[in-house]
């Protein structure tokens, strides 16, 4: 029963995704994506985001560190390395929503 319970947890997580050296771009299994509201990391949740409008992009953010919400740990977790192989850096990918999705929506 517990494994049921601990499932449906992880599916109102937002997936991380991450970016290795090489730009491949991919999900971090275990790890909800991180937004900011103010200067508050918030996990980010299914249900309070929408999909990515058409004209989304996916940015590799080069010299920087992923900051991830670890849904087994419930907790933030700042990350250099793939859990899943430790030898590979990985990078943080933002979501850069298109500028006319943006205008319309406020």
């Amino acid at each position: 029963m517990k494994s049921v319970a601990h499932s449906k947890t992880n599916r109102q997580w937002l997936t991380a995704v991450v970016a290795n050296p090489d730009g491949e771009i991919f999900d971090l299994k275990g790890y909800a994506a991180v937004g900011m509201s103010g200067t508050v990391l918030k996990p980010l949740k299914k249900r309070e985001t929408i999909e990515m409008p058409f004209g989304t992009e996916l940015m590799l953010l080069p010299d920087r560190t992923p900051v991830l919400y670890s849904v087994q740990n419930k907790q933030f977790e700042v990350m250099t390395h793939n859990p899943y192989l430790p030898s590979e850096r990985i990078y943080p990918v933002a979501a850069f929503n298109s500028p006319g999705y943006v205008v319309t929506h406020i």
